[in-house]
């Protein structure tokens, strides 16, 4: 599936996004961002078709160092997280720290 984030809300410190299916414009899930934290979801007839790695790619490269928290026991979202190239850097109570690996780098 082909997609795009398309803002909806824009707050001090926080950005809202649908993602949506380009071919047809459907709402596919959610992104949003605050400060430099990301999070997401894809609406669940959606999923497992790599839309979550393609958002998650793409807000990627316009956030200055992003970090992802990961409950310990989502291992949907962790595998989006490695195949979007992030890496696990610490472990907290209840959630996991993921920063993007150095080597794949922010996009410019």
């Amino acid at each position: 599936m082909n997609i795009d984030l398309v803002e909806i809300e824009r707050k001090k410190s926080e950005l809202f996004f649908n993602i949506v299916n380009k071919d047809n414009n459907d709402v596919v899930g959610i992104l949003f961002t605050v400060e430099n934290h990301i999070a997401y979801e894809v609406y669940e007839k959606y999923r497992n078709q790599g839309i979550a790695t393609d958002a998650l790619k793409q807000i990627t490269g316009k956030i200055d160092r992003p970090i992802l928290e990961i409950k310990y026991d989502n291992m949907a979202s962790k595998a989006v997280a490695l195949k979007a190239g992030y890496s696990l850097v610490r472990r907290e109570t209840s959630y996991d720290i993921y920063e993007i690996s150095i080597d794949k780098g922010k996009s410019r």
